[in-house]
């Protein structure tokens, strides 16, 4: 049986409810762990400089920030970092624009929430590492 590499995971949304739910979903992945949440772009740049997470889940829309403001973070200070945004913002010029600064997925926060466990476990398969 092939061992599984260990993901770590920055969860970054305003709303609790929503950082919750990701929790629970996340936790049906054995690889995965979850080792910090944010609820603001300066948390979470904070949150990721000190932890230097495998992966980000990024919303956009923070109370007083901007996620895309954690996405060129991250990109900028570790580029192989897994982003996946995950947004209600899920229009054609945001997707591209995202895409263009370097969120390696863009989810529909809605329709298409569950394929974050389908994107961390094909990150967990050892030959997925970057």
């Amino acid at each position: 049986m092939t061992q599984l590499r260990p993901i770590t995971v920055l969860i970054v949304d305003d709303s609790a409810l929503i950082r919750q739910c990701l929790r629970r979903l996340l936790a049906e992945l054995p690889s995965v762990q979850v080792v910090a949440e944010a609820e603001n772009a300066e948390g979470a740049i904070a949150a990721f400089d000190r932890l230097c997470p495998d992966a980000a889940i990024l919303d956009l829309e923070l109370r007083q920030s901007a996620g895309m403001d954690v996405l060129d973070h991250i990109k900028r200070v570790r580029p192989a970092c897994l982003t996946v945004v995950l947004t209600t913002l899920a229009v054609a010029e945001t997707r591209r624009l995202c895409l263009e600064n370097g969120a390696d997925y863009f989810l529909d926060k809605p329709t298409e929430f569950e394929q974050l466990l389908q994107i961390l476990s094909d990150a967990s398969q050892p030959s997925s590492a970057k």
